[in-house]
Parts: structure tokens; C-alpha cells; sequence
């Protein structure tokens, strides 16, 4: 387990060689010493062997930076679809990040075992819920919103819909005999959920009772 081997010869030129360490290469694994009435120190540089890891995104925008952090290691980053780096044999934790905060993926294990890695890391856009609230329908009455390009219907009081961060126009379908006390307009998403309450009431008409016949 010592960093040295000593051997002691007379004079001479002897074969030698070394025996392989797993996980480890050296430039040289035999050769030829001379002894020549002098001490002789032969020098073998080891380094780890490395494997590639090459793995692919998906889901974000074009030209978009993300990275993958080893956990107790290091970082990796590329503004390109694919990222490839190097490991030595082992069992590593990663999460992943990226330059778009509306974009999220999961983190993972990788298993490296003498041989090169691949995979894709599946970024999603976080979404959050825009809930439509109704008061004033009878129960059971079915009302519709279109959101963007969603559109949903109900008969309960609620109409959700989850969408990434942006701008989106809404609008609401109309239901016979009532009136709402809006039915359009805008809602912007910036990290967090958003409730529209919509008040619903009955539309009402005058009734005249006009009495004829009756003496002034």
C-alpha cells in the first residue's frame, strides 16, 4: 500500500513490470532498467480512468444555458441541447438547472461501470392553476370559460385551468337567463396561482298588469 517498491540488484539490465489497478491507467505497464554502480528510480504516473457522459435535453428553448451539478462534485453547463463531460467509475447524484426559471427538471442517479453514458434530461414549464369561481347560477347550471386556446365547461362552482408563466385572455360563455357581472378580459401568470371570482345574476323583466273594462 506504500507509494514506493524498492528492489535491491547488482549491476545490471532487468525486465520489469506492473500489474494493473482497477479504475486506473499508467503510460507504461512494462519495460527494460539498467543498474549501472548507481541507484535507479523509475517513476509511474497513474491516472483515474474516465468514461463520457453525453446526455440530451429536451424541452427548453433554444439556446437556453442549463447545467448539471454533481452533488459533492462538480457542474456542468451548455447553452446546447447536448452536454457531455467525463466521470470515473462510481455512482453519482445530480440535479439540474437552467437559465429559464419557468423551467424545471428533475434531478437523478447516474451509474458509471467501465463503459460511456447517455441520457436525456426532459425539462418541463411549470404550470400554475387560474381558477374561475361562479356565485349566483342555480345548482347544477353549465357554464363554460375558454382560456388562450383551452376552453372547459362545469356544472360545479369551479373552472380550472394550468398554464405556464404569461399572458392570457379569458372569456365566458353565455347561459340563458343570467348574466355575469364580467365576460372577458386578461390574466397575467407570474409564479403563483390566480383566482377570477365571476357573480352570475338572474336577468328579470317588468311585468304590467294593465286592468280593461273596469269603470274609471
Amino acid at each position: 500500500t506504500s507509494r514506493r517498491i524498492t528492489f535491491v540488484e547488482p549491476n545490471g539490465t532487468y525486465s520489469w513490470s506492473i500489474g494493473p489497478i482497477a479504475g486506473y491507467r499508467t503510460s507504461a505497464y512494462s519495460g527494460t532498467v539498467a543498474v549501472r554502480g548507481a541507484n535507479v528510480t523509475l517513476n509511474s504516473t497513474w491516472a483515474e480512468v474516465t468514461y463520457g457522459l453525453r446526455f440530451t435535453a429536451t424541452g427548453l428553448p433554444s439556446g437556453t444555458p442549463w447545467w448539471l451539478n454533481v452533488t459533492g462534485g462538480a457542474s456542468y453547463g451548455t447553452n446546447s441541447t447536448v452536454l457531455n463531460f467525463t466521470e470515473p467509475n462510481g455512482t453519482y447524484h445530480y440535479t439540474v438547472a437552467s437559465a429559464r426559471p419557468g423551467f424545471q427538471a428533475p434531478g437523478g442517479t447516474i451509474t458509471v461501470a467501465g463503459a460511456n453514458v447517455t441520457g436525456t434530461i426532459g425539462f418541463a414549464a411549470v404550470t400554475y392553476s387560474i381558477a374561475f369561481t361562479e356565485r349566483g347560477l342555480a345548482s347544477g347550471t353549465n357554464w363554460s370559460v375558454t382560456l388562450g386556446n383551452q376552453s372547459a365547461n362545469s356544472t360545479g362552482s369551479t373552472i380550472t385551468f394550468s398554464v405556464a408563466n404569461g399572458t392570457y385572455n379569458w372569456s365566458i360563455g353565455p347561459v340563458p337567463g343570467y348574466r355575469a357581472n364580467r365576460t372577458h378580459g386578461s390574466v397575467v401568470i407570474n409564479g403563483s396561482r390566480t383566482t377570477i371570482p365571476l357573480n352570475w345574476t338572474a336577468v328579470t323583466y317588468t311585468v304590467h298588469v294593465q286592468a280593461m273594462g273596469l269603470p274609471n
